[in-house]
């Protein structure tokens, strides 16, 4: 059993927001999708690099999957991405990258311990943990009431 430290209290990213927001994207890029989709759940976390979207300090935004493995916004063009599965379990994903402000706009009011959130079994679980642990530091977690809505 990992021994993760608690505390870090993220929050949940409403996963059929994201997959209406991807279907979208993907539709305008692909044409018709017809066929069934999913987005897995996702948490949003506020790291302690800075958005390249912003002339004040902004903290980079990346959502995480319960494997612990996340994507951060990308340092050239600040687009967050995440992945909309139309198999089982990432066999026919296609990724979509959005504005870091049109995925906080998916954030839930709901908040999970992140040591509670990525799954617990093995070594490298654990070592996603703290690499994200680590990415976020300090940095306040909390989202703006009005992107809760």
């Amino acid at each position: 059993m990992s021994d993760r430290s608690k505390g870090l209290l993220v929050h949940r990213l409403d996963s059929e927001k994201l997959l209406e927001l991807g279907l979208n994207i993907l539709r305008l890029q692909y044409g018709d999708l017809d066929q069934t989709a999913s987005v897995e759940p996702l948490v949003l976390v506020k790291t302690k690099s800075q958005s390249v979207w912003s002339v004040d300090p902004q903290p980079q935004l990346a959502v995480i999957c319960g494997e612990g493995v996340g994507w951060q916004e990308d340092d050239k063009d600040g687009l967050v991405p995440f992945w909309v599965d139309f198999g089982h379990y990432g066999s026919h994903a296609l990724k979509v990258r959005v504005h870091p402000r049109v995925i906080e706009a998916c954030v839930t009011d709901e908040t999970v311990d992140l040591a509670d959130f990525i799954r617990t079994f093995g070594a490298r679980l654990d070592s996603n943990f703290y690499i994200w642990k680590s990415a976020i530091g300090q940095t306040e977690q909390s989202f703006k009431q009005e992107v809760l809505a």
